[in-house]
């Protein structure tokens, strides 16, 4: 079983295509929501229920920036960028943790975060870098926490893609190679499997 999220139904309803298309046989649903908007995460796992989905594994790869330097964002733009790229997929990883607690199940969480953590800041990126330096932060120290309360049923892990171009990021260097990291190649692998 996959679910794809998203809130564009037409690019989720071609990217079901496309997977259907390159040969897998899984059962694929789409679920439209917005993540900028935080009534949404309980959604998620309600449609889990109702659909008596079990989910091994949640991938966060939400996240958007605005070019633009950090003062000249306004309020409302900065609100909506935090929700969707710091905000959303901790509080995805917190609902996760639950629901695995509640059905006594195993699983792993993956984000997929940005190159543009490992970067000299950039003067039109300055919200986003601080951003996904917090969320690779936080689920690291998510990780921690629960480990060290005894919790062992999450794995979380972290993933560094090259989406940003023309910033001077070297972009062969996709993920973290010390222990608890994967690199895209195991994360595809995780996916498929």
């Amino acid at each position: 079983n996959l679910i794809l999220l998203g809130r564009d139904i037409v690019a989720l309803d071609k990217s079901k295509e496309e997977i259907k298309l390159k040969g897998y046989h899984i059962d694929i649903q789409t679920l439209s929501l917005d993540l900028t908007d935080t009534n949404s995460y309980q959604k998620i796992f309600d449609f889990v229920k109702q659909n008596n989905i079990t989910l091994k594994l949640l991938v966060n790869n939400a996240g958007a920036s605005k070019l633009e330097r950090l003062s000249e964002l306004s309020i409302d733009s900065i609100q909506k960028e935090t929700t969707l790229d710091l905000i959303a997929p901790i509080s995805l990883m917190l609902k996760y943790y639950e629901y695995l607690k509640e059905n006594n199940l195993v699983g792993e969480v993956i984000n997929i975060n940005s190159l543009i953590v490992r970067s000299k800041s950039h003067p039109r990126l300055g919200l986003y870098r601080s951003l996904k330096i917090g969320l690779d932060d936080l689920s690291k120290e998510l990780d921690k926490d629960l480990r060290e309360n005894g919790y062992i049923n999450l794995d979380i892990y972290n993933t560094y893609l090259g989406a940003i171009t023309g910033t001077g990021i070297d972009t062969s260097k996709v993920a973290d190679k010390s222990p608890g990291k994967l690199s895209t190649t195991e994360v595809a692998k995780v996916i498929v499997e």
